[in-house]
């Protein structure tokens, strides 16, 4: 399961981040919108995906490692190839 920038609300509010290590945009801002938010111990301040249980969320600035986790889990015989699209997809950022 995947979410990426406001769709991780979803899943904080589902309880799904209680125990797993996960990100999103900002902790705070997530506690504040979803006051139920349980697992605030195993937010990771990160502008990355983070790969968890299975559970996948990744703050908005971070799309291009969210596809990249995303087909990893989804095809984890194709690790190499997911490898090699994160790195395609880093090239955005720089030049």
């Amino acid at each position: 399961m995947g979410c990426i920038c406001a769709g991780t609300l979803a899943l904080a509010r589902a309880g799904l981040f209680a125990k797993v290590a996960h990100t999103s945009n900002d902790r705070d801002r997530v506690a504040t919108l979803v006051p139920e938010y349980q697992g605030k111990e195993h937010y990771r301040d990160v502008q990355r995906a983070v790969v968890d249980g299975g559970i996948i969320p990744a703050p908005g600035s971070a799309p291009g490692t969210f596809a990249a986790e995303f087909l990893r889990t989804l095809h984890p015989g194709e690790a190499a190839r997911a490898t090699e699209m994160k790195a395609v997809f880093a090239r955005q950022y720089t030049g």
